[in-house]
């Protein structure tokens, strides 16, 4: 895997997320796409170019939607391209369940297709929850917590 480490830290010692590619949502969709590109390229030509394309696109959507959204800067937009990236993994899982049940692809890379498809999908759906929770104001940063617990006297675990 080719990852960048672009990760920092700040003075509480939390790692920050300084691009897409340190999310693990991103780096298990580009997984996946990979592993859609590899599983049409063995399918014949009639589902390679109609089926095999579509899934080809779709797959790449799921990582494209991520690193746009986070991109954006924006929680709202962020929110919007990761609903976007779980219709495109949605249409992935489909799509693969097409080529199965017309029996044109026995490739082992169906297997691995269908775990990187339920782990992304609990990746986005967990990204979903938390940015859905920031958009309603209901996150508590660290910061935030930190300062409740200052002011409330409750600094010390003994009176957590």
């Amino acid at each position: 895997m080719h990852r960048t480490d672009c990760r920092k830290r700040d003075v509480m010692g939390v790692t920050t997320v300084a691009s897409f590619r340190d999310l693990e949502v991103w780096q298990a969709a580009m997984e996946l796409a990979v592993t859609a590109h590899e599983l049409t390229r063995s399918l014949p030509a009639i589902y390679r170019f109609e089926l095999g394309s579509q899934m080809r696109r779709a797959a790449t959507s799921v990582p494209s939607n991520v690193a746009e959204g986070h991109a954006n800067r924006s929680t709202r937009v962020f929110l919007h391209h990761v609903r976007i990236a779980m219709g495109s993994l949605a249409e992935v899982d489909t799509l693969l369940e097409v080529l199965i049940r017309v029996a044109v692809t026995s490739d082992n890379n169906v297997d691995t297709a269908r775990s990187q498809i339920v782990r992304t999908r609990q990746l986005l759906h967990g990204l979903e929850r938390a940015l859905r929770r920031r958009v309603n104001g209901t996150a508590v940063s660290i910061g935030t917590t930190l300062s409740l617990l200052l002011a409330t006297g409750a600094w010390w675990l003994g009176a957590l």
